[in-house]
């Protein structure tokens, strides 16, 4: 399932030895217009105002006020790749971040419990970097809490930072803050269908008409999943709506948060926030992966889990 914790992450921590500056990313640059600041840009390049904090980092930029028309910053976003014949998760860390040893992030960001047996055709979401410099008296899980709303989190960047004992961390260390960072459809050049193929009209289309099979909420809900990670979130939340009723306890859990998710996607925070309520009275001890989780939908994890 995409939301949970690859626990195997702890047992690298030693051999990260990346940093922020080194990461690479999928980016697009783009040309601040008159009258753009930040939060305008990230308003339309990610649907949340918000990330123009990670705009910033991304670009080194000391005070997001103060930028100007013509200006060229590079936006940074979440790739989906699929992994080919013969291809592993270290394979692609290496090909995308230079270090193989990172692959337990990439497991942790797409719900992968046993990331050396992922199968060819697995679609995958490539979390984004975000440099970040430690400042004098701040630790960790303040940062944690800054970015993703749940101190505890800090695991996740100090796997990332290649730290080892996330208790003592000097000031101006150089961390890397992995983020699932997804761009806007509306900032994306409009699809016309699968390979922009034209659909045939339906009067040019014989066929007879096939006995529907009902389909059991397990592939219903596993459908929803590769929906999702595949970016239609309008198939996967049909999927996952689907799958509910049928659904009990924890498995239930998993389904709202996915359908929590999808309608996030869609701008729907107060239906996502239902969702997620109604996923913690299920499950009250779950605890959401910030590395899958962008900082804006973590916080109504918080604000779901605390009512």
């Amino acid at each position: 399932m995409t939301y949970r914790l690859y626990t195997g992450c702890a047992l690298v921590l030693v051999t990260l030895l990346m940093v922020a500056s080194s990461l690479d990313a999928a980016v697009t640059s783009y040309t601040v217009q008159k009258g753009e600041s930040l939060t305008s840009i990230a308003a339309k390049f990610y649907g949340n105002r918000e990330h123009f904090r990670e705009i910033a980092l991304y670009n080194r930029i000391s005070d997001p006020s103060l930028i100007r028309p013509g200006q060229r910053i590079t936006l940074p976003y979440s790739e989906m790749l699929t992994l080919g014949r013969g291809e592993s998760l270290s394979m692609i860390t290496k090909k995308e971040w230079g270090n193989a040893k990172l692959y337990p992030i990439l497991a942790a960001a797409n719900g992968l419990r046993s990331p050396e047996a992922v199968p060819a055709g697995t679609r995958l979401v490539v979390p984004v970097m975000i440099p970040y410099t430690l400042k004098r008296g701040e630790s960790l899980s303040e940062v944690a809490d800054d970015f993703y709303g749940n101190p505890k989190a800090y695991t996740s960047i100090a796997l990332a930072s290649g730290i080892s004992n996330p208790g003592r961390v000097s000031p101006g260390t150089k961390l890397s803050v992995p983020l699932v960072l997804k761009r806007s459809t509306s900032s994306s050049t409009k699809k016309t269908g699968v390979s922009g193929k034209t659909t045939p009209s339906p009067k040019t289309v014989k066929s007879r008409p096939k006995k529907e099979r009902p389909v059991s909420p397990d592939k219903n809900l596993a459908r929803a999943e590769k929906a999702y990670r595949d970016g239609d979130y309008s198939k996967s939340r049909e999927l996952v709506s689907q799958a509910l009723p049928d659904l009990r306890g924890t498995e239930k859990a998993e389904a709202l948060r996915l359908l929590a998710s999808c309608q996030y996607a869609f701008g729907d925070r107060k239906e996502a926030l239902v969702s997620l309520r109604e996923s913690y009275k299920l499950e009250p001890g779950y605890v959401p992966q910030p590395a899958m989780v962008n900082p804006d939908l973590m916080k109504l994890h918080m604000r779901a889990k605390s009512k």
